[in-house]
């Protein structure tokens, strides 16, 4: 998955590369979530001993981490590859994608409250998934306005000649 995800976030800067820098950096994101979340902590296993983590959990949480921040702030980034007035309701979404995000992953950062009975942090691995399908759910979206993007200029291609 984190493979696919860097792909789609090389497709993306292809896509958008007329947007400029927010574009780029966009891009950047995705992939760094793709490496970070996808591949790295894929790569290296959540291992705990009786007294803390060893090395490869330690691996494993700080490139997780990067690729969380890192699609934490595509939403707050794509609001300037797509402005408001292109796509108002897609603009409101990255808005609501943004504070989601944010409050799914605070819940999920529960788990390392002193307290391991409380509500919270007995259910991070829910708080987990929601950050994950809003995730998802935000860049399946990005993919079919790609595909619709293309689609139109398919067309004024076949137009123009």
């Amino acid at each position: 998955m984190g493979v696919l995800i860097t792909f789609f976030g090389t497709g993306f800067k292809k896509a958008f590369s007329m947007k400029g820098s927010y574009a780029t950096f966009a891009s950047w994101l995705i992939i760094l979530y793709g490496l970070g979340e996808g591949i790295g902590s894929g790569a290296f296993k959540l291992d705990h001993l009786a007294n803390g983590l060893i090395t490869p959990a330690l691996i494993h949480n700080t490139l997780g981490g990067i690729g969380v921040v890192a699609i934490l702030l595509l939403p707050y980034i794509m609001k300037n590859v797509i402005a408001r007035s292109e796509m108002p309701s897609f603009y409101r979404m990255s808005w609501i994608v943004f504070v989601t995000g944010i409050i799914t992953i605070l819940l999920f950062l529960s788990r390392y409250s002193p307290d391991k009975t409380n509500f919270f942090s007995t259910y991070k691995g829910l708080w987990q998934r929601l950050f994950m399908l809003n995730t998802y759910i935000y860049l399946s979206v990005i993919a079919v306005i790609m595909i619709k993007k293309q689609k139109v200029q398919s067309g004024k291609l076949l137009k123009h000649n």
